[in-house]
């Protein structure tokens, strides 16, 4: 069981840096769908982790890209 919950742990971890790169990326080109789309995957992993934190983010980056016109939900 520990293990698992190491791996748990080292997950969130990897997300959070993950959600570093991506959130310059998406400075750099805020339109670009491939980021966009990846940085909702990883607010939508880490939302499992803490959900009020990561659940307004989710919601603005949804509007922001419906606004695009890309597809999301």
């Amino acid at each position: 069981m520990k293990k698992r919950a190491d791996l748990y742990q080292t997950t969130k971890i990897k997300l959070e840096e993950a959600l570093v790169f991506y959130r310059k990326l998406e400075s750099l080109k805020p339109n670009e769908d491939a980021i966009l789309y990846g940085l909702l995957s990883i607010y939508g992993d880490l939302h499992v982790y803490d959900e009020k934190k990561y659940l307004s983010q989710v919601n603005q980056l949804k509007a922001k890209m419906k606004g695009l016109g890309l597809e999301v939900d």
